[in-house]
């Protein structure tokens, strides 16, 4: 009787044991397989994956959830896609978490459908009820996926309608405001609308719907440095009205500055450009503005999401929205010519784009200072100059000139009044030239002599032009003396001279050295000479 019931509690024992073992597999170790290139051979194999994003997928405009789709990631850097059914779906949700590792087993295949084709790859995982997720460690694990496409592929997509859905990457140019659609009878539907630019400076707008479109993160964005890259993954693309746009789908996801190659190379290429742009070097000049050309218009309408300017003949850009406005602007070193534009076309009268304001016309024959830099593609005998910023230039001030003084040395300067003197006269004949003061520049010295006393040979080549014409008395040599601030005094030549007129060290307007002893020379003329000896006799 024991025996009995010892039997029937083993019995039931095992079979409680296989109920609770019933779809399970034996844990084996994973195979070194190519998720990209899966074989027949290499189904019901394990798997070591990392769960790198995930959604519950719609039909849209249904808001009715029809099932759970995954990507998952090996460590070769392959991606491929795997589905849960409906009824399935809470349970995979909460096994299988984001960024995280498992070795799955227990999983079937099939060929991936062309509608809402998220990745390039042949095949796609099918998880159900028996799916075996055992965590493992994240090592070797990538930690992004993307395969961008370029501007011209995402034109080739939305004409060829291809299936596959495109990940796009660029700088944040614009970000929208969201838009509701519907009512409460209906269903409401939200739309935020974003400017993504590549380098070549091409914009593709991204429509975010619903729940991206109200999370979308733009406080944060404008806490960002700028360049901010977006990566926008799975999106649908489409031409709406002849324009490239691209649609979220509930597979997207979105990632501002991640960290791949490509975000990288793009925020480098910007910084690097702007910084050369910074270091650049710039030039200053003093010019006058002849006329202002008025067959280009003095401002142009830009557009609000890309910048580029309107032209009168395509009033609409493809990046505009319906019913914005484009706004008025001109270059930004205009501003230090002429006021703000939103102030300047307040109160004139005319906003034609070819009639100059009468504060715009007023620049014309005024002189200002402009600072300037080579323009892009300029080369030798055509340079581009472009204009950084004007000022008005200011009158000098007059200049207070300081010499130094002959004897002692002092530290402070005495200062030299540079005002209207009167000429001093030196008249020959006498033994000694009157004593002499330092001469400061713009002093005018008349040397009076006899024109019979005048050597022919130093008489006209010496003489300073523009002299006026000598009488039948005596004949006039004005001799200017113009220096800079500190002036030094000359060594005389003569025994006679202890005291001569201090000379500029660096004159700007003044005769050669032999041109000076010339002049010394003429204050004693040969008759004097010829007194002297006789007086010695």
């Amino acid at each position: 009787m024991a025996d009995n019931i010892a039997q029937a509690s083993t019995q039931q024992t095992e079979d409680q044991q296989r109920a609770r073992d019933r779809g399970k597999q034996v844990m084996m170790e994973a195979e070194d397989i190519d998720l990209m290139n899966l074989k027949p051979q290499d189904f019901g194999k394990p798997l070591d994956l990392k769960v790198y994003r995930k959604w519950i997928s719609k039909n849209i405009p249904d808001p009715s959830p029809t099932g759970i789709s995954f990507i998952l990631l090996d460590k070769k850097g392959g991606a491929i896609q795997a589905n849960g059914q409906l009824p399935d779906m809470r349970q995979l949700d909460s096994r299988l978490q984001l960024d995280a590792c498992y070795r799955i087993q227990g999983y079937g295949c099939k060929r991936t459908d062309n509608w809402q084709r998220t990745l390039d790859n042949k095949i796609t995982l099918l998880f159900g009820r028996f799916t075996q997720a055992a965590p493992i460690q994240d090592e070797g694990f990538p930690k992004h996926y993307f395969n961008f496409a370029a501007y011209n592929e995402v034109c080739h997509r939305a004409d060829t309608r291809e299936p596959i859905l495109t990940d796009y990457v660029g700088i944040i140019r614009n970000i929208g405001t969201i838009r509701e659609f519907g009512d409460a009878t209906t269903n409401i539907i939200s739309r935020r609308n974003i400017d993504v630019q590549n380098l070549n400076g091409n914009t593709v707008m991204l429509t975010l719907w619903n729940e991206l479109a109200t999370e979308f993160p733009v406080a944060r964005v404008e806490e960002m440095e700028r360049p901010v890259v977006i990566a926008a993954s799975s999106c649908w693309a489409k031409r709406h009205a002849g324009i490239i746009q691209l649609s979220s789908t509930p597979a997207t996801s979105i990632y501002l500055n991640p960290k791949v190659p490509t975000a990288e190379h793009i925020r480098e290429v910007i910084i690097i450009a702007y910084i050369y742009k910074q270091q650049q070097q710039h030039f200053i000049t003093d010019a006058v503005i002849v006329k202002i050309d008025e067959s280009r218009g003095w401002y142009f309408n830009r557009c609000r999401s890309c910048g580029n300017p309107v032209e009168e003949h395509m009033p609409h850009r493809h990046c505009h929205e319906p019913g914005t406005q484009p706004q008025p602007n001109y270059s930004p070193a205009a501003h230090s010519l002429v006021p703000n534009i939103t102030e300047l076309l307040s109160y004139v009268p005319d906003r034609d784009l070819y009639t100059l304001p009468p504060i715009v016309k007023d620049l014309e024959n005024t002189k200002r200072r402009f600072q300037i830099h080579l323009g892009k593609g300029s080369r030798k005998g055509y340079p581009s100059f472009i204009l950084d910023n004007a000022s008005d230039i200011s009158p000098p001030t007059s200049p207070q000139t300081y010499i130094e003084s002959q004897g002692e040395s002092s530290s402070t300067p005495a200062v030299n009044i540079t005002g209207e003197q009167q000429p001093e006269e030196i008249t020959p004949g006498s033994v000694s030239p009157p004593p002499s003061t330092s001469t400061p520049a713009g002093t005018i010295l008349h040397i009076t002599t006899s024109e019979s006393q005048v050597p022919a040979d130093i008489a006209q080549p010496q003489l300073t032009t523009g002299l006026p014409q000598a009488s039948a008395a005596t004949t006039e040599t004005i001799l200017r003396l113009t220096g800079p601030e500190t002036q030094s005094p000359a060594e005389p030549t003569e025994p006679d001279l202890e005291r001569q007129h201090p000379t500029s060290a660096e004159p700007t307007e003044a005769a050669p050295e032999t041109e000076h002893s010339a002049v010394r020379r003429q204050l004693f003329t040969e008759q004097h000479e010829e007194n002297v000896e006789e007086s010695k006799a």
